[in-house]
């Protein structure tokens, strides 16, 4: 198990909401300054993270059936629950990044946070006995198309606003 703040306590679960609810304020504050663009944005992130989260744990888990049988069912989401506890720091590495220095961070932050948190997770299922292949290049794969997409969604919905 990684260390650091317990993926099943509440501090782990806001953590993970803080991050993509700063993730979606940060992109929201791109497409307009107004506070109901950042707020829906922010929305929209923590919705869509919390569906990335489970689409991650439902492939990773169909794929780890004897790590399943060997740590139970709850081992592949707790894994993927961790992985993305990292998205906290690089949440705040967007925020300072964003509002001290007047960066635009946000989405190579962003992106950078979904590969850690995929390391992570495959790093975790790979201790347990999980196929080292599969627990780290399905993430991967997973993690950059949504990257990609982040980015180039993030960009049209600047480039479709009138400013």
């Amino acid at each position: 198990m990684s260390a650091g703040i317990p993926v099943g306590t509440p501090a782990g679960k806001a953590s993970r909401v803080v991050a993509l609810a700063v993730f979606g304020g940060l992109s929201g504050q791109h497409l307009a300054s107004s506070a109901g663009v950042i707020v829906a944005s922010a929305l929209v992130a923590v919705v869509g993270g919390g569906m990335v989260i489970a689409v991650m744990q439902h492939l990773l888990s169909a794929g780890n059936a004897r790590l399943r049988a060997d740590h139970g069912e709850a081992a592949v989401d707790r894994a993927v629950a961790n992985g993305f506890v990292m998205l906290l720091p690089y949440a705040v590495l967007a925020l300072l990044a964003e509002l001290l220095f007047h960066w635009e961070a946000v989405q190579a932050c962003m992106a950078s946070g979904l590969m850690t948190a995929a390391a992570l997770a495959a790093s975790e299922l790979s201790a347990l006995g999980g196929r080292p292949i599969y627990n780290t290049v399905l993430p991967a794969l997973f993690m950059t198309a949504l990257s990609a997409a982040w980015m180039v969604l993030s960009t049209l919905a600047i480039a479709w606003l009138p400013s």
